[in-house]
């Protein structure tokens, strides 16, 4: 019984992508709050990778309450010392993507193992609101350019005083408005029906 029981554990943990010890992209901090007109910067970092030869991918954000000004490279994939042939990419802030952000080692390896940044974005909060900041089209490879499996952590940034609501929580709204046809159709039932003798 223990046995299946750690067996549906690690399935799980494998269809959800949870897997300890596995790399993981991510943008840092997770969730930041700053202020209209302020300018701050998100880094994309990567943990628990081995031998990281090249990377690239694109970051959308809502262009309505965030800019994007500027990227970087990360110090991690330089960090073992090898020169790297870094590409920002393309700031589009009218469809909000910085896109095919790109770095890669140039000479024979290996890569770095560990975790680090990959890249630096800067951007210029505009009006209230929110945003989620969302990895696509990410790739990951060793120096032998083979593909490195990954799972991505996304990020949000909230523009204004911390009273600003995120995008509305429909999951949230779906479960209340259930809940409640849920607790008026169990009520109905609950009362004797015209014409009953009861």
């Amino acid at each position: 019984m223990k046995g299946l029981r750690s067996l549906a554990l690690t399935v799980i943990a494998i269809l959800s992508g949870q897997v300890w010890g596995s790399t993981v992209v991510s943008v840092q901090p997770g969730m930041t709050t700053v202020q209209p007109g302020s300018t701050f910067t998100l880094s994309i970092d990567v943990a628990n990778v081995t031998d990281l030869g090249d990377f690239q991918f694109d970051l959308f954000f809502n262009p309505s309450v965030l800019q994007a000004s500027g990227v970087s490279e990360g110090s991690f994939l330089g960090s073992g010392g090898e020169t790297t042939l870094f590409i920002p990419g393309t700031i589009d802030n009218l469809g909000g993507v910085v896109a095919a952000t790109a770095d890669a080692l140039i000479g024979p390896g290996p890569g770095p193992d560990g975790s680090g940044e990959l890249a630096i974005i800067q951007f210029t909060a505009l009006g209230g609101g929110s945003t989620a900041i969302s990895l696509g089209n990410l790739i990951l490879q060793t120096s032998n350019g083979d593909d490195v499996p990954f799972t991505i952590s996304n990020g949000r940034v909230v523009v204004g005083n911390g009273a600003t609501v995120p995008e509305p929580a429909s999951g949230v709204l779906l479960l209340a408005g259930l809940a409640a046809a849920f607790q008026r159709r169990i009520h109905r039932k609950l009362q004797p029906s015209p014409g009953s003798s009861e």
